[in-house]
């Protein structure tokens, strides 16, 4: 065999070497996965979307709420929640009320507003106190503090502007005196329904509640007389 075809075949093994050899690179890996998961609920996380062949898994979405609250499911759960601590006489009574709030940003856990009220009414399934309070009326109370607003009374002059707002012999002339009133009103007591008597603010929230209640007379004239003294 000459010198020419021996270089060849040199050549030609070294080539066979690289291709079939165990030391060669391997293939590029796929890219992340970029399906992102949705809001979920209840405070579950989805899951995002898979990757390529090597690459990572996309991210899940974070939970939280996916809808706004409603008075109708607010007031079902605060009703069943909070029975041992009655924020509301009755679920019509719950619903009425609920129609003052603001509705409020969507999954808020504070400020005077129905999505507070809903996410304390969910909480209080399991924590009662203080979360009833924050799920009810008012919104806060001087033992259980803030949960929903940090003021009682403008949650109470929304509430029985919008109850007792057109209602012959109401207490108030409008929300200005009621806020203004309310000032002076005792605020010691963290509200529920059986507070039916004595000088305070949860006194005053009980006869609101009454006339809520398909009560409006005479409770839409008890807010400042002398039935809470």
């Amino acid at each position: 065999m000459n010198r020419g075809t021996l270089v060849l075949l040199g050549v030609f093994g070294a080539g066979l070497a690289i291709g079939c050899g165990d030391s060669g690179s391997g293939g590029t890996g796929g890219t992340a996965g970029e399906g992102a998961g949705t809001v979920g609920g209840g405070g579950s996380t989805n899951t995002g979307g898979a990757g390529g062949d090597g690459g990572a898994a996309g991210g899940g979405g974070e939970g939280g709420a996916t809808a706004a609250a409603t008075c109708a499911g607010y007031c079902t759960t605060v009703m069943s929640a909070c029975a041992g601590t009655p924020q509301y006489a009755t679920q019509s009574a719950c619903e009425a009320e609920c129609a003052a709030f603001p509705q409020g940003e969507l999954g808020a856990t504070s400020g005077n507003s129905l999505e507070c009220r809903a996410y304390h009414a969910g909480v209080a399934v399991d924590m009662p106190e203080p979360h009833c309070v924050h799920a009810g009326p008012l919104g806060s109370g001087p033992v259980a503090n803030v949960g929903c607003g940090d003021s009682p009374c403008e949650a109470f002059c929304q509430i029985a502007e919008e109850i007792c707002g057109g209602v012959e012999g109401y207490s108030f002339t409008n929300a200005d005196d009621c806020n203004t009133k309310c000032q002076d009103f005792t605020n010691d007591l963290d509200f529920n329904t059986s507070i039916t008597s004595g000088e305070s603010l949860a006194c005053r929230m009980y006869h609101l509640s009454a006339a809520a209640n398909n009560g409006l007379m005479p409770h839409c004239g008890h807010l400042l007389d002398e039935v809470c003294m």
